[in-house]
């Protein structure tokens, strides 16, 4: 960051120090970052040994060769959108079929709701009240 002032401040000398002022160090770091291009952060930080990878958009993740080598991103169809990706397992066994499919199209908004209320106690009668009066 070429901040000599902040190598020679006891306030930011260690790890401990600068937790106590995590706030002000997120603000001069955020600062800092947002002055470059993630690419070239991610470029620097590499150089320097400094552990890193960068954070990449929805639309980045989408098209990842890497990621499509892998199965982590499968063909689904979704009830209100379409066509779209989604997440794979992570885990991946040398005997499983490797026509990876979704088990299921992603549920719609509400679709598991009185499923999930009912895990808790509401009782399809408590559920039709709840739904009548917009609550869920």
């Amino acid at each position: 960051m070429h901040r000599d002032d902040l190598l020679e401040s006891p306030r930011h000398k260690d790890h401990a120090s600068r937790y106590a002022i995590v706030g002000e160090v997120d603000t001069l770091v955020g600062a800092w970052t947002q002055l470059h291009r993630r690419d070239d952060l991610v470029a620097l930080f590499i150089d320097r040994g400094i552990p890193c990878a960068p954070v990449r958009s929805v639309a980045e993740v989408t098209v990842d060769p890497e990621l499509a080598r892998r199965g982590m991103l499968l063909d689904s169809d979704s009830a209100t959108r379409g066509p779209i990706k989604v997440m794979g397992s992570p885990l991946k066994f040398s005997d499983a079929d490797a026509s990876e499919r979704p088990l299921a199209p992603p549920p719609v908004l509400g679709e598991h709701t009185a499923e999930v209320l009912a895990t808790v106690g509401v009782d399809a009668i408590e559920f039709a009240r709840l739904r009548a009066s917009g609550t869920v």
